[in-house]
């Protein structure tokens, strides 16, 4: 029997940089529904930049993104925001006086009429987000008295209030420490499984390949390779990623190794 994929995600001879300025081009991927897919590249190789532009954040220079089949491009900003949810790194403009309720609360905007409140079935919905992310136990602390991890997972917790059924996140453990960057990869991998399609960019490219079921890669020169990350571990993609006879990739663990 034919197991039929649908991919929520797709790009067709995607284009993207600023203004005149291609940073990358040529990039098709399909990403399958209720999976994790990450974007790994060295520093400056484009994966926020093409992040950004998957999920319409940033306008394309050439190409195509389909979101369920329709090209993004006919989703207004408002039907967007109730298929995607956006963590990006840092705590960027956020206002740091907000409490942790109150970030979660603006989520349910695109859900609520411009006279109404928040409901008793919102803040339903912001309490299970809360607690499925771990934080719980923030939920009146004030966003300036989070630590990074916490951070994240603060913001991953707004992201499942928003009710997506798309998670993309830009570098999700920028900055962690080796215990939430766990933390943060287990939680993406447990949302998966319970229904979410996860998109993601990475430095952690151990990690990422741990959680991933797709990964884009892209080189210094900006080639790109894309595909079931079992599949260019097979034929040693990985080891491409980084240019130094100091680093090696290991197939048999799916790590690098350093050669000092």
């Amino acid at each position: 029997m034919t197991i039929l994929i649908q991919h929520i995600i797709k790009s067709t001879a995607l284009c993207v940089g600023y203004d005149k300025h291609v940073i990358l081009k040529d990039i098709n991927i399909a990403v399958p529904q209720n999976s994790v897919t990450s974007i790994v590249g060295l520093n400056g190789t484009g994966k926020s930049t093409l992040l950004r532009s998957l999920c319409g954040l940033q306008k394309i220079l050439s190409g195509e993104v389909l979101l369920h089949n329709k090209s993004l491009s006919d989703f207004s900003a408002g039907e967007i925001a109730k298929q995607i949810s956006i963590v990006l790194t840092g705590r960027g403009e956020m206002v740091s006086s907000l409490s942790v309720y109150e970030l979660l609360a603006m989520s349910r905007t695109p859900y609520l009429h411009w006279l109404s409140g928040v409901s008793g079935h919102d803040i339903a919905i912001i309490e299970e987000s809360a607690k499925v992310a771990g934080v719980s136990h923030l939920i009146d602390r004030s966003l300036y008295t989070l630590s990074d991890g916490e951070f994240q997972l603060v913001g991953i917790a707004r992201a499942l209030a928003q009710e997506t059924p798309i998670i993309i996140l830009d570098e999700p453990t920028a900055h962690l420490d080796m215990q939430n960057k766990l933390e943060v990869f287990s939680l993406l991998r447990k949302l998966s499984k319970s229904g979410k399609t996860i998109l993601f960019t990475s430095h952690d490219i151990d990690l990422a390949l741990a959680i991933s079921d797709h990964v884009l890669f892209i080189d210094k020169k900006g080639k790109v390779e894309f595909g079931e990350t079992s599949s260019l571990i097979e034929r040693n993609i990985p080891a491409t990623y980084f240019d130094s006879a100091n680093i090696q990739f290991d197939k048999e663990t799916n790590r690098f190794k350093f050669l000092l």
